[in-house]
């Protein structure tokens, strides 16, 4: 059996109208050309921001604790904000006990609604928050929408974290 030429070779010297490039074959379809001057795309580099990297320091009761405010639970989780909030309407997570301070906004811009304030959460709020949802299958975006399990497990948490920080500290120092 003879080896049969190459049907595309008879197209070799085709030369593109208006433009001089040669006709350059490809496995695709006849008639197709690899792009000219598109740059390969690149990858997205994978942000190296970390959900506990803008703490805000505030003190309670003369002690000094970190709060991340809710994009940081958000990020932790593999959320957004927004479900974050939507969660805590829906009482799928309780709210958090610690607010930041009212804003000064003026009575019309508020219009109809409570001034209250950022959620405030503390660093052991989301760790907790992380723990109980890896166990519950809430955590990051192919896991399941919270549970009343996991929002009962929350709430005593919440619990537990807001008598630590609001029980009055033993004065420091000795006592003569």
């Amino acid at each position: 059996m003879t080896p049969q030429p190459d049907p595309w070779s008879q197209f070799g010297d085709l030369v593109e109208p208006g433009t001089g490039h040669q006709f350059v074959h490809t496995d695709e379809f006849p008639g197709s050309r690899p792009p000219v001057n598109r740059q390969p795309e690149a990858p997205v580099p994978e942000p190296d921001i970390l959900w506990d990297s803008h703490p805000l320091m505030r003190f309670v009761n003369g002690v000094e604790y970190e709060f991340f405010q809710v994009g940081a639970l958000a990020e932790a989780l593999g959320r957004q904000p927004v479900t974050i909030r939507s969660w805590e309407t829906k009482g799928l997570l309780p709210g958090t006990p610690f607010r930041s301070a009212m804003p000064s906004r003026s009575p019309l811009a508020t219009l109809g609604k409570t001034a209250k304030g950022r959620r405030l959460y503390l660093r052991a709020q989301i760790e907790g928050i992380l723990q109980i949802a890896s166990e519950e299958g809430v955590i990051l975006n192919n896991g399941g929408p919270p549970t009343p399990k996991f929002a009962e497990r929350v709430y005593t948490l919440y619990d537990t974290l807001r008598l630590q920080v609001h029980q009055p500290q033993p004065p420091q120092g000795t006592p003569s």
